[in-house]
């Protein structure tokens, strides 16, 4: 079997994780160190695990995966390349995203520039000369090409003739059917309590010889699923690999006492999107940003807007520590890390837990202002709503002020009141399993059941959802302050 090399910075590319990663038993972390194989969701609803794309090759000619940002696609592509060299199937990677073409030939001499500067020269030379069946052709963030329609469709069929397979990645709601309505789409779900087991048991795995004491790993993996399933239940961040294993790092850096304190979750939110801003941020800079980014995010929050406008934001700048750095390098930077994006010269934050942190952070640090307790009152009556629940949940944790607490306490106590017990697993569950669940409660406090007869003879189903909603958010809240 002949053997193929690869250059060094296409080896690189497939064995780093995405992000800077500390362990105290490793000094690199590769990401098969880390990996876990995450589910994913076809067309019909039918969840499995990634893993079954290991030989989907030899099934279906084009897949697509899809996932919102930080989901792991690039990662999941990582795992699927490195597979495939092992089974004798020569992939090409490319980046399209930000890319201009305005042809399929242009495309295509970029297709095969990286194709030669991915294997080193023997290993080119011959994989080169191979039948089309052995070729792989991965295209990463295909829903960042600049290009017509005519040009992709184009560029499709030419591609089609060429590879054996085609394996593409995009953000969720990407329409790729008017180009090839075969194409089979997957998307890349968040991590359920399963997986994020096993990646705390990787985690805690690495580089551990024979010789360590199993009960301490045992011990050590036991509190960090303690501390992930209380970050989880808040639901603040979304469950992706990225943020799991940012918390485990954090983790394992600070003393196990600080753990012990319900408080110190602040903590780990505060140190995942510090973490995100310290990637192309210098440390001397990072209070500067901090300040514009919070002034932005309580300007769309008083505002009631989820994006803002050029012209606001260069205000915005203007009032903020960034006032010395060029208001187009500050743009180019949040951009390019994805803490913003922008359309139509407009700006908005990519990540909506980005902007509950930040719009939380300037209220709990601006208790005194006149403003502040209306704001508050207003979060609170919107409790429904999950913008303001996050926001409200980050406030508790970030200041020493109790006038949040306390107003939601308050409004707890007129919809608390009515329902002694309520414990709703899946918020996303649909009305009807809403309704049968509180059932279920009622059958066992005959005062619940009675209430719950009374919600959904006397209320629109509209009316209960708001009950229920307003109910969760309010437990959500108060439990972190017990």
């Amino acid at each position: 079997m002949r053997r193929i090399n690869l250059q060094a910075h296409f080896e690189d590319f497939i064995d780093n994780p995405g992000f800077n990663l500390n362990h105290p038993n490793k000094n690199q972390i590769f990401l098969d160190d880390i990996y876990i194989f995450p589910d994913i969701r076809d067309e019909s609803k039918l969840v499995n695990n990634s893993s079954i794309l290991l030989d989907i090759w030899s099934k279906e000619k084009a897949i697509m995966i899809v996932g919102s940002q930080d989901s792991g696609k690039t990662a999941l592509v990582k795992a699927l390349i490195r597979n495939y060299l092992k089974i004798n199937k020569y992939p090409i990677y490319i980046d399209v995203n930000g890319k201009n073409i305005e042809d399929f030939k242009t495309f295509l001499n970029i297709v095969y520039s990286k194709f030669e500067q991915s294997y080193d020269a023997d290993s080119y030379n011959y994989i080169k000369d191979q039948r089309k069946h052995e070729k792989i052709l991965f295209i990463d963030n295909i829903d960042g090409l600049e290009c017509s329609s005519n040009v992709l469709t184009d560029l499709w069929n030419n591609l089609e003739n060429i590879f054996c397979h085609i394996v593409l990645s995009a953000k969720p709601h990407f329409d790729f059917t008017e180009i090839n309505q075969n194409i089979s789409t997957y998307e890349i779900m968040e991590f359920n309590a399963e997986r994020t087991i096993d990646l705390i048991h990787k985690w805690h795995n690495i580089s551990k010889d024979e010789d360590y004491d199993l009960q301490q790993i045992e011990h050590e993996i036991n509190k960090s699923i303690e501390i992930i399933d209380t970050i989880r239940e808040h639901n603040l961040v979304p469950s992706y690999p990225i943020f799991i294993l940012t918390i485990l790092q954090h983790d394992q850096q600070h003393e196990a006492n600080q753990r012990a304190n319900q408080g110190s979750y602040a903590n780990y939110y505060e140190y995942i999107i510090k973490k995100s801003l310290s990637s192309f941020i210098d440390d001397d800079q990072d209070e500067k940003y901090i300040d514009l980014l919070s002034k932005l995010s309580f300007y769309m929050l008083e505002n009631k807007k989820d994006f803002v406008g050029h012209e606001d934001l260069v205000n915005i700048h203007n009032q903020s520590l960034t006032n010395q750095i060029a208001i187009d390098l500050v743009l180019k930077e949040l951009i390019k890390s994805n803490v913003l994006e922008s359309f139509d010269l407009n700006y908005k934050f990519k990540n909506k837990y980005t902007y509950h942190y930040f719009a939380a952070n300037y209220l709990s640090t601006n208790t005194n202002t006149d403003e502040y307790e209306g704001i508050i009152k207003d979060l609170c009556a919107n409790i429904n709503d999950d913008d303001s629940a996050n926001i409200l949940l980050f406030i508790t944790h970030l200041s020493n002020d109790s006038f949040a607490i306390d107003e939601v306490k308050k409004r707890a106590k007129s919809v608390l009141s009515e329902i002694e017990s309520i414990s709703i697993n899946n918020d996303l569950l649909e009305l009807d399993d809403m309704i049968q669940e509180l059932s279920k409660l009622g059958s066992k406090d005959k005062k619940l059941k009675e209430e719950t007869v009374e919600y959904m003879s006397d209320l629109s189903q509209e009316a209960i959802r708001h009950k229920i909603r307003y109910a969760v958010n309010l437990i959500r809240i108060l439990r972190q302050n017990i």
